[in-house]
């Protein structure tokens, strides 16, 4: 049989496992085999997301990695911050 690779936002770290495991949210799979840490002001809520989303205007994300949900990791910026 051919072996085959695991798709973006996926990854096998296992020799000989069948399959591949979700990158997990926070996380984003630009390459193959790869999970990375979304960077700052950018989350990924869901498993298995190929990049990640920005805080939007006015907000930003203070750590990297960030799984949660966009209201909870990316307040609003403070006065005299944008």
């Amino acid at each position: 049989t051919n072996c085959k690779t695991c798709p973006l936002g996926k990854f096998n770290t296992d020799l000989g496992r069948p399959d591949c495991t979700d990158c997990p949210a926070g996380k984003y799979g630009a390459h193959f085999n790869d999970c990375t840490d979304c960077p700052l002001g950018q989350i990924s809520e869901l498993p298995a997301q190929t990049e990640c989303t920005a805080c939007g205007a006015e907000k930003a994300s203070n750590k990297t990695g960030t799984a949660a949900n966009a209201e909870s990791v990316c307040p609003a910026c403070v006065a005299g911050k944008y």
